[in-house]
Formats: C-alpha cells, structure tokens, sequence
C-alpha cells in the first residue's frame, strides 16, 4: 500500500479547501447584515442585551454541504461588557473568579454576585423572542429563515445558536451564530493574579461552564491567546478546522463536525498550549482539536440529553471519533499516511476501533482512564 507524507498532504488540501476570496467576502457582508438585524430587533424588544452583543458577527459560521467557512478573526466566545461597576475575586484552585457589584439592582445578578445561569437563561430567553418575532431574514434577494437552540450543561445553557438557513436549500446553505457568552475584562483595569502568566495589556474573559456541585457565581478564567496571533497563523487556525469539518462530516461523526464544537476545542486548547501553537503546522492544529474533542467530555455532553437510537449513534461517532484519532496520530508521528486514507476526505471508509491498550475517556466520570 502507497504512502504519502501526511503534513505535506494535509497543507496541500487545506488550501484547496479554503474558500476561495470572492465567496469569503459574500459570506462576511451577509453575516455581519444578519447580525445587525438581530442586534435592531433586541433594541426594539427593550431586551436587558441589547448593545451589548455587538461582536456577534464574528461568532458566525458559512456551511453549505461539504464546505465551511468562518470570519479570519472567528470566535467561540461571545464578549459581554458589564454594564455597571463590578469588582472580582479570584480562587487560584479553581482558577474561577466572582464578580460582586455594590448595591445593584441590575437582573443579570443573584444578590450581588454575577451569576452566569441568570444571564443565559435570560439571553435564551430574549433570543427566542427575537426568532419568533422576525422569523426570517431577506438580504441581497436571498431570505434566511431564523432558528434559535441551545446547548445545555447540567440544564443551564451554554452553547447558544443562531441559525439563518437559506430558504429552499434544504437546509444545506446556512449562516449560524454560534457562542459561549462570555465577560471581557481589560487587563490594565482588571489585572489577573501573577499565576495566571496573563499579560499586562489586553484582555481577558470569564465563562461559565456549570460543574454539577458548582455555583453559578463562579465563572472559569481564560487568557485568550489566539488574540495575538496574525492573519497568516489565523488562516491556519481556520484550514484545520475546514479540514476537520469535511473529514468527521464524510465520517459521519457529525457531533464531531458541529463547528461550534470545533471552535471550542480549539481554543481550549491553544489555551493549554499556549502561544507555542502560533508554530506548529495545519495537522498538529487538527490533531490539538480532535484530541481534546475526544478526551474531554463532547460526547458526555451530548448525551446528556439523550436516550435511545440518539444516543447509540452518539456512542457509534464517539467510537469512530477515537478511531481516526488514533490514525492521525500514528500518521503525525511517523510523518507517513497511506493513500488509502487520502480517500476518507472524500468519501466514506471503514475506520478500526482504537486498540483496547490506548488511553481514553472512562465514560462513567469522564475522566482520562488506561
């Protein structure tokens, strides 16, 4: 059987796959026209969000069939500035931080605590008017019909998104707002404890992602490194994830192709990385995204919710996931793939289970286990 050497495979189809400029440019205008419809329904709605989700555009994601797109600067957090005076304390075991106001009425607050479950519960809530109340979209003579859900953690939501389909696509043209939301905090007002390595100047955001014996009012710490990163990095950033897309959606593992999946993990793991991720290649990006898609707890997540013929399909993409892992791993560390594989971009293939001895996921607790 033919090998091929795997990086230089994987760089040579990730910039056939990138979506050529023109179409780019199309998808930018009409995310940031539909954004902007969005964010004028909120103000009409008196919502207690409005003005305040003026980055939502760059949260967007282009899918048509096979094809994704995404803005060069793209985002999975969905910054939020806080309308009043706050104050934070921060618990370095946990690396979470609460935000107090003094004497606020303000509703996003549980007492005087920020609590994220009332702000997202409250930001579901204002978008499920705004969905019911404009239903669709018309831009340059193309009209997108409006849908809203949401991704839940332990029943508070967390993943929301926005999706405008292309009418008379079959809901295969759709533009979808996708987001975490989140706190920004500029650094030189906010500064972050020594052990958090943060710079000086820039910012950083806090989120919540609920623990089952957590509070509400702790919110998890990130330093968004992919904030220094140049366009010549973020191209990369973007092809992996393209090229990631194409393969799990042609695998049908479509939990793992859900590109607000693969933008969270992503910057989970450049966070954990750090900067260093800015040098390493189109494949080592793909590799980084994959494993902590499969390491973490996106299948736990998913079937949270679920019983049945659901969620045995879960189980079976969440068996398949680890397989071409497992592949792609053995590929980068010898550098060679075989050309049988090359297929997989392009059509469906069989894909062994990973061998009893690799370490994964103990499905009981969702803990990394031999």
């Amino acid at each position: 059987m033919a090998m091929v050497n795997f990086v230089t495979f994987i760089q040579d189809l990730a910039q056939e796959l990138i979506v050529n400029n023109k179409t780019h440019k199309d998808f930018i205008i009409v995310a940031r026209l539909l954004s902007d419809a969005i964010q004028h329904q909120l103000i009409l709605n008196d919502s207690i969000f409005q003005h305040l989700l003026d980055k939502l555009h760059t949260t967007a994601t282009y899918v048509k069939h096979l094809l994704l797109d995404m803005p060069l600067n793209f985002e999975i957090f969905l910054p939020v500035r806080i309308p009043v005076p706050v104050m934070c304390s921060f618990n370095e075991e946990h690396r979470t931080v609460q935000v107090t106001g003094f004497r606020t009425e303000h509703p996003f607050f549980f007492g005087n605590a920020l609590s994220f479950k009332r702000m997202n519960m409250m930001l579901q809530q204002d978008l499920t008017e705004v969905v019911n109340e404009m239903s669709s979209i018309s831009a340059y003579g193309v009209i997108y019909d409006l849908t809203y859900i949401v991704h839940c953690s332990h029943s508070v939501p967390f993943i929301h998104k926005l999706a405008a389909t292309e009418r008379g696509s079959n809901g295969e043209h759709c533009i979808s707002f996708e987001f975490v939301l989140a706190l920004v905090f500029e650094s030189v007002n906010v500064p972050l404890p020594s052990y958090y390595n943060a710079p000086i100047v820039g910012q950083w955001l806090a989120y919540g992602m609920v623990a089952e014996e957590g509070s509400s009012t702790d919110w998890a710490v990130l330093v968004p490194k992919w904030k220094t990163a140049g366009p010549a990095v973020c191209l990369r950033s973007m092809g992996s994830q393209i090229m990631l897309y194409r393969l799990m959606k042609i695998q049908e593992c479509q939990l793992y192709a859900q590109p607000y999946w693969l933008k969270l993990s992503f910057f989970m793991a450049t966070e954990a990385l750090g900067e260093k991720y800015q040098r390493i290649s189109i494949s080592d990006i793909m590799l980084m995204i994959l494993y902590d898609q499969v390491i973490r707890n996106v299948y736990l997540t998913a079937s949270e919710h679920t019983s049945g013929d659901k969620l045995l399909s879960i189980k079976k993409q969440q068996i398949r996931a680890r397989g071409i892992f497992s592949i792609l791993d053995d590929a980068a560390h010898s550098n060679l793939i075989t050309s049988e594989f090359l297929f997989s971009f392009f059509s469906h293939m069989f894909i062994p289970a990973v061998p009893s001895c690799t370490k994964w996921i103990n499905e009981t607790d969702g803990q990394v286990a031999e």
